[in-house]
């Protein structure tokens, strides 16, 4: 009987305790090994979409910013150097016509007026009038040299044409 009590008794505390310690260390390493997973399986997850929504939004945002800034360079000078050459373009044809039109009627006009305005006066200053004033205005040494040079058939002719 006593045998067979401390047989049942110290299997039991024996089974107990093995049970005991088995499951504590089971239980820890388990919650050991499960924890060192998840907290890596999370980690991992978190870092990859992490840096996928951080290089996206810094992609995006670049590229925009970039975008922006070149559209921006690219036209302001595009705009400037197309304006500078069309002005220049323009302002060249635009003052090579003005000034050929310009002297052509300005030339065709003067050379219509001074012929005109020459030829009618020639006329009127051949007449009796004007050689009379002309003759009148010219002083005594211009007069002299102009009598000593006409010659008496001119004097002659002049009077002729003027009396007829």
């Amino acid at each position: 009987a006593t045998t067979h009590e401390t047989t049942h008794a110290t299997t039991h505390a024996t089974t107990h305790e093995t049970t005991h310690a088995t499951t504590h260390a089971t239980t820890h390493a388990t919650t050991h090994e499960t924890t060192h997973a998840t907290t890596h399986a999370t980690t991992h997850e978190t870092t990859h979409a992490t840096t996928h929504e951080t290089t996206h939004a810094t992609t995006h945002a670049t590229t925009h910013a970039t975008t922006h800034a070149t559209t921006h360079e690219t036209t302001h000078a595009t705009t400037h150097a197309t304006t500078h050459e069309t002005t220049h373009a323009t302002t060249h044809a635009t003052t090579h016509a003005t000034t050929h039109e310009t002297t052509h009627a300005t030339t065709h006009a003067t050379t219509h007026a001074t012929t005109h305005e020459t030829t009618h006066a020639t006329t009127h200053a051949t007449t009796h009038e004007t050689t009379h004033a002309t003759t009148h205005a010219t002083t005594h040494e211009t007069t002299h040299v102009t009598t000593h040079a006409t010659t008496h058939e001119t004097t002659h002719a002049t009077t002729h044409a003027t009396t007829h």
